[in-house]
């Protein structure tokens, strides 16, 4: 919490927030002076106003420093934002070019100012996240016959259960979404940390994401599985089949949405003449790797020699009867093109 008073630091001897947890009411810089955050460090302000010609530095050579502004944070026209590593992930130039993420209630950005979200972070938290398998082994146990029957687990592992967590303890908690209907059949939503939510009062799930992840759901019932393909399959048919026509763009936007297609509705599309070529691939690229019934079309769809050759190579490596085909000539690749295709296999 900012508990701690306020500093309005001004002079030419920096000004030093120390390691660790570290709460002010305001943290002001006028021109010419410098504030150094000195990491591993938590800074936790009210406000934060760097003026023009003043500095602040993140030190972070003994570790990260992270900012929390809870009101205003103001980097005045002409101030500086640097941190003392070599890394350019970690740098806030002076032009006032973010690389990172920003949670606010409202950001302005004025005229010149560039914010550039790091997908790397998403990518980070999604490591962080999921745990990271570092190495395995097999590893043979004492037989528990020699124990006897009924003996303690426990006791032939070596394991105190005492100093075990619990299994819910033991689960790393995350952030979870959840779109419910409750017991009496209302549509609930639920934001928040997973160990915050009760289960027991749900009787239907409609949506769960698990940090930022939605987590899929499959029909369990064969009648159900059987509904779902049939429904795939009709709007495939539909898209074809609807009066007036759709022109190529419209039916590959379609076809895109409906995206990954059976089989049998893939070949109905290339047998159709419906999609110009260069739509045509984009479908057949979205739905790769494509089967050899599929691929078997490829030498009536009119693709010309270089769509053809992208087709396959997203499909690569090719089952032998479609390579067979590029071999023989069946399909209608240049000399160039059908080098490249071989070399992708």
């Amino acid at each position: 919490e900012p508990a701690g008073t306020g500093v309005a630091h001004s002079g030419i001897t920096p000004y030093v927030v120390q390691s660790g947890d570290v709460g002010l009411k305001f943290l002001s810089v006028a021109a010419g002076a410098r504030a150094v955050v000195q990491g591993p460090c938590n800074l936790v302000v009210e406000d934060l106003t760097i003026s023009s010609g003043g500095t602040l530095e993140f030190d972070t050579d003994g570790g990260a420093v992270a900012v929390w502004v809870a009101d205003d944070l103001n980097f005045v026209d002409g101030s500086t934002v640097q941190c003392s590593g070599t890394d350019p992930s970690q740098s806030v130039g002076s032009n006032a070019q973010m690389l990172g993420a920003v949670v606010a209630d409202q950001l302005v950005l004025s005229s010149g100012a560039k914010l550039t979200f790091d997908s790397h972070l998403d990518e980070v938290n999604s490591a962080t996240v999921l745990p990271k398998l570092l190495s395995w082994r097999i590893l043979e146990l004492e037989s528990a016959m020699s124990h006897g029957e009924g003996s303690d687990p426990f006791e032939i592992l070596g394991v105190d259960p005492t100093t075990l967590l619990s299994p819910a303890l033991a689960h790393a908690d995350i952030q979870l979404h959840v779109v419910y209907k409750n017991l009496l059949g209302a549509t609930q939503t639920y934001d928040g940390m997973e160990n915050g939510f009760d289960w027991t009062k749900v009787s239907a799930v409609t949506q769960v994401d698990r940090a930022g992840k939605p987590v899929g759901y499959r029909a369990t019932g064969i009648e159900a599985l059987a509904a779902q393909a049939v429904a795939k399959a009709s709007a495939t048919v539909t898209a074809l089949t609807v009066m007036p026509p759709l022109s190529s763009a419209e039916l590959k936007r379609q076809l895109m949405f409906e995206s990954p297609l059976p089989a049998n509705d893939l070949i109905r599309i290339v047998q159709s003449g419906r999609l110009q070529s260069s739509d045509l691939k984009t479908v057949l690229q979205a739905n790769a790797p494509l089967s050899s019934p599929v691929l078997s079309q490829l030498s009536g769809s009119g693709l010309p020699s270089s769509d053809l050759k992208a087709v396959l190579i997203a499909s690569s490596p090719l089952p032998v009867d479609a390579l067979a085909n590029v071999l023989s000539g069946l399909l209608s690749l240049s000399l160039v093109d059908k080098l490249a295709v071989i070399a992708a296999q």
